[in-house]
């Protein structure tokens, strides 16, 4: 990793590429071990994925949403260059005109070569649930 490399603009442009729906390049940003850890997520659903299924997981979002942008971004620099926390909301629309709106938390950790190897996203699993009932 080079001396320029920032946390905070890494973890900029992984949501900037989920909210673009750019899927190929957020799974791409992964490390081979890198995980999404969702431990919010209700279950029987996984909470943490590796590998083939964190691109199969963000797949599901343009799916789902016809528009979904996170707005408000707060990026905190961790104590280490290689970590970033952000807060953020999610402001989207699903297929269906149903608006989402959600709040959250992200914590970033990339190796030396700016790959993720932990993107942990907390979230209000309430908001999910009564968005999606039917």
């Amino acid at each position: 990793m080079t001396a320029e490399f920032s946390a905070v603009e890494a973890a900029r442009e992984c949501l900037d590429m989920i909210q673009a729906f750019d899927i190929a390049g957020a799974a791409g940003r992964f490390a081979p071990e890198g995980v999404l850890e969702l431990p919010m997520r209700p279950e029987p659903l996984p909470r943490q994925l590796r590998g083939a299924d964190i691109e199969k997981f963000m797949r599901l979002l343009p799916k789902l949403f016809a528009r979904l942008d996170f707005v408000e971004r707060r990026y905190h620099q961790s104590t280490t260059s290689t970590s970033a926390v952000v807060e953020y909301k999610g402001d989207a629309v699903t297929h269906t005109g149903k608006p989402y709106l959600n709040t959250y938390i992200g914590v970033f950790e990339f190796d030396d070569q700016g790959r993720v190897l932990l993107w942990r996203e907390y979230f209000d699993p309430l908001v999910l649930q009564q968005t999606f009932a039917d």
